[in-house]
Formats: C-alpha cells, sequence, structure tokens
C-alpha cells in the first residue's frame, strides 16, 4: 500500500459469504470506512512479485516500519478516523441465489463508496480519491 493512499479491497471471496449469511437472516449491513490507516505505516513496495512467491510457500512477504523509536509500532502521528454510512437493510431470503448476492454486494460496496465520498472532508482529506485494490492471491493458492 502506497503511504497516504486510501485504499479499499472490495471483491473478497469472504464477503460474498457474509452477504450471503446476511440475506439468510436479513442482516442490516453497516459500510464503516476508516481514514488514516495508510499512513500508519510504512511499507516496501518493491519486489512485488518475489514476494508473492514467498508468500506462496507461507512466507511472510510483508516489510513495515511505523514510529522509528520502536518500528512495529504504528507512526503516532497518524490520526485515525471511523466513520459508519447509512445502514443496508437486506432482504430476507432463505436460499439466495448467486445473482441475488451478487446484487446486494454491489448495493452494499456502492453505500461503502458512498460512506467515503461523504466524510472525506470532515476526516480531512477533501481531495483524496479510493482506490480500489485486486486480490492478490498466489497462484498456487487458486
Amino acid at each position: 500500500q502506497k503511504f497516504g493512499e486510501q485504499r479499499v479491497v472490495m471483491d473478497m471471496p469472504l464477503m460474498s459469504i457474509l452477504i450471503k449469511t446476511g440475506l439468510q437472516h436479513g442482516y442490516k449491513l453497516l459500510p464503516v470506512y476508516t481514514f488514516g490507516e495508510s499512513e500508519t505505516f510504512r511499507t516496501v513496495e518493491s519486489f512485488y512479485n518475489q514476494r508473492l512467491k514467498l508468500a506462496a510457500n507461507n512466507i511472510p512477504g510483508v516489510f513495515f516500519f511505523g514510529w522509528p523509536a520502536c518500528p512495529i509500532f504504528p507512526r503516532p502521528q497518524a490520526s485515525l478516523l471511523t466513520y459508519v454510512g447509512r445502514a443496508v437493510q437486506l432482504p430476507r431470503i432463505p436460499n439466495p441465489t448467486p445473482a441475488e448476492v451478487a446484487h446486494w454486494k454491489h448495493v452494499y460496496q456502492t453505500a461503502l463508496w458512498a460512506t467515503f465520498e461523504e466524510f472525506k472532508g470532515d476526516a480531512g482529506y477533501p481531495e483524496a480519491t479510493l482506490v480500489e485494490c485486486p486480490v492478490t492471491t498466489p497462484r498456487s493458492k487458486l
């Protein structure tokens, strides 16, 4: 992750499972976004392919540092601000189809983007744009 860039992973396999479970029980989903997470640590962005190869062998390929006095702690200058958007009420569907899951997943993702846009100025990031990150899974795990 680039320092200071607002990023989100929207297409996790787990998200579809959560949406399906929510539909089966008629849950409300709350879109939540935390500003400032990308400023808690600096990460090494180079050697991406080599780090994915390490990850394929269950070796962490993450290199980060935060507070200079103790690099495993987050930077104390970072300010985390969490905002909760408008709830998405899911209908109760005992056996949702993949199309219904996909539809409500899109509704939730739209609500998350709207939450980001609504609160970015209040959080101190008026010019920020939200970057959607792809899920990066090592090929051997697919």
